[in-house]
């Protein structure tokens, strides 16, 4: 219960697992709390290259508006994007620092500092998208987070939109984003807010791994609910949401709000 922060219904909520890119929650909410005119420009670096990408939209040189990056990094969970804004956001914050490293490190201090504030115990960010296996949570402390996250309204603006159609500043490059959690986009669920996909496959032998993983949000009767799944890896892609979409009607259907 996204009011309360009273759990309905869980299973070991408190298991430390890889995140992926629900990471990029903890990313955007930094970034909207340090960048108010989000139509600054970010110019992508060239070691963006060496980030993972399966398909890769920014080039080296290419600037975009900080809202046209977040609706990559929020929609279609774009690792570079996650990186030029931690880049970009790192500068700002602290003008000294200089070079790509430095300036991600400084953002991933800044995301493990806003944890601590939220009292997230268990979580650990060390890379802005997720790609490091180490960078992990709970499923628990990760509805914290979110509770966190969606009192932004701008945060809620991204998460929740279906399509959109991002430029580079000069027009040149046009991309029509989809949002890759299936509760907005193709599924409509009523009340969907929305919040943020994720996947990592499993490289070990344990059972905490992220797989597919989903954390989704939606709003009925003035009542939201958040549902957290992670380690649905071996199944088909569609299982988070199919999973998040039980714990939703579960918690609809057998809550009283008084």
């Amino acid at each position: 219960d996204a009011d309360s922060g009273k759990t309905i219904i869980s299973s070991k909520s408190d298991a430390v697992v890889p995140i992926a890119s629900t990471t990029k929650i903890m990313t955007a909410l930094i970034v909207l709390t340090e960048v108010k005119d989000l139509s600054q420009k970010v110019e992508i670096q060239k070691e963006i290259n060496g980030i993972y990408q399966n398909t890769q939209r920014l080039r080296w040189g290419d600037e975009y508006t900080v809202e046209n990056l977040l609706y990559l990094l929020l929609l279609e969970s774009d690792n570079q994007a996650a990186n030029s804004l931690a880049f970009f956001v790192a500068g700002v914050k602290n003008t000294s620092v200089s070079g790509w490293q430095p300036r991600i490190n400084v953002f991933v201090q800044m995301m493990n500092e806003r944890a601590a504030q939220i009292g997230l115990t268990q979580t650990k960010f060390l890379d802005p998208a997720g790609l490091d296996e180490s960078t992990s949570s709970t499923s628990l402390e990760m509805t914290a987070l979110t509770r966190q996250a969606l009192k932004n309204a701008s945060f809620q603006k991204f998460v929740s939109t279906a399509n959109r159609s991002v430029n580079n500043i000069t027009g040149s490059k046009t991309f029509d984003l989809k949002n890759s959690n299936r509760l907005i986009s193709e599924w409509a669920y009523p009340g969907a807010i929305g919040v943020k996909t994720g996947f990592l496959p499993n490289s070990s032998s344990s059972d905490l791994s992220a797989g597919h993983c989903l954390i989704a949000a939606a709003k009925r009767n003035n009542h939201t609910l958040i549902a957290a799944v992670y380690n649905t890896y071996g199944e088909a892609s569609t299982s988070s949401a199919t999973a998040a979409k039980e714990l939703l009607d579960f918690g609809f259907e057998n809550v009283e709000w008084h």
